[in-house]
């Protein structure tokens, strides 16, 4: 299973081009997890809701748009941050720190907390990214509330990519079956 922890956004919309659908709502990853078996899958939803449990909900405040790993050479077209920044990175530091108790290999590198918009797949694409730098970097996109993470499986082999709910992680709370 090809497994993440994410928590769900509001759609937004960048010139007409929208980010999310019915099968893939939009989302802001927290941890990717990559392949997980099925036995340690089993695992996760007890360990993650343990993890985050006692954990207000916050606010999330989607603001500007940049590019990894730079302008030169944009690779990823994202939305950041600004209000739940902190809060997101808590959040992924104690989902790692459940995955080494299960013995499960991420990558554990900080989070930088932002929503995937786009991927750059040539010079078109690279010069769209560097305009909606210059023209919606500051450019707030909407709040929200994030009161659950969401353990979500990627379906890859459908197109466009199906990502479906296996648990819903309250915050203050238990896993709830997905």
């Amino acid at each position: 299973m090809r497994l993440f922890v994410a928590v769900g956004v509001p759609e937004i919309s960048l010139e007409g081009v929208r980010i999310g659908g019915p099968e893939a709502p939009p989302h802001l990853t927290v941890l990717f997890l990559g392949e997980v078996d099925a036995a340690r899958a089993a695992a996760l939803p007890e360990r993650f809701a343990s993890a985050v449990r006692g954990r207000p909900p916050f606010p999330l405040e989607l603001t500007g748009v940049g590019v990894f790993p730079n302008e030169a050479h944009p690779r990823v077209v994202w939305v950041g941050v600004g209000a739940g920044a902190r809060e997101l990175r808590e959040l992924h530091d104690a989902l790692v720190g459940a995955c080494r108790e299960l013995a499960l290999s991420v990558d554990d590198r900080p989070l930088v907390p932002h929503l995937t918009v786009r991927r750059v797949r040539g010079p078109r694409d690279a010069e769209l990214a560097r305009r909606w730098v210059a023209e919606f970097g500051a450019r707030a996109f909407g709040r929200t509330e994030v009161s659950e993470l969401l353990l979500r499986e990627s379906l890859l082999g459908a197109r466009p990519v199906v990502h479906r709910t296996i648990a819903r992680l309250p915050l203050e709370g238990a896993a709830v079956p997905g």
